[in-house]
């Protein structure tokens, strides 16, 4: 008999007839608000201190339609430590007074607590490396963090947007 896993929920049904092979396309630019999932120390390829967040996208501004959408987020606290402090802002909790591996963990867990952030997205398109099974790989374009901000901020970057021609009905009409 198979133990029963944490986190696991009950056997459901599966319609597989409705389930895609293909990923989702990536969110288009706009300011949404989402759910910080998890966020935890890690650090960079160069070994430098940092934070990997995951963040589910929950709803597009000015849109009722709920989202569940996940993104992922890295955060060195070196040259771009301004996404830190952006993301510190956004949620309002306090800056880690050093990067020593207890007080990273604690922003981390404030992190997680705060509630909702707000934040823009961008387009990050890029060629994956080839490999002998696809010598030529075709480009890929994924969402990222563009900036995180706060409800008032997410107000003025709507405008913002919207002022490029980038009204919520006309992207849902594009989209």
């Amino acid at each position: 008999m198979a133990q029963k896993q944490v986190g696991w929920t009950e056997s459901e049904a599966i319609d597989w007839d409705k389930i895609s092979t293909e990923a989702p396309p990536p969110l288009p630019v706009a300011i949404y608000q989402a759910t910080i999932v998890k966020a935890v120390p890690e650090a960079t390829n160069e070994g430098k201190p940092a934070i990997s967040v995951e963040l589910r996208v929950t709803q597009r501004y000015g849109e009722a339609e709920a989202l569940s959408r996940k993104m992922f987020d890295k955060l060195g606290f070196g040259g771009a430590a301004f996404k830190v402090k952006q993301l510190a802002q956004a949620t309002g909790t306090s800056l880690p007074p050093n990067t020593g591996l207890e007080a990273v963990e604690n922003f981390c867990a404030e992190l997680v607590a705060a509630g909702p952030v707000w934040l823009r997205s961008k387009l990050d398109t890029y060629t994956p490396k080839a490999t002998e099974a696809d010598p030529t790989p075709a480009p890929k374009t994924n969402a990222k963090v563009d900036r995180y901000l706060s409800e008032e901020q997410s107000h003025e970057a709507a405008a913002a947007l919207a002022g490029q021609g980038e009204q919520p009905a006309a992207r849902r009409a594009r989209d």
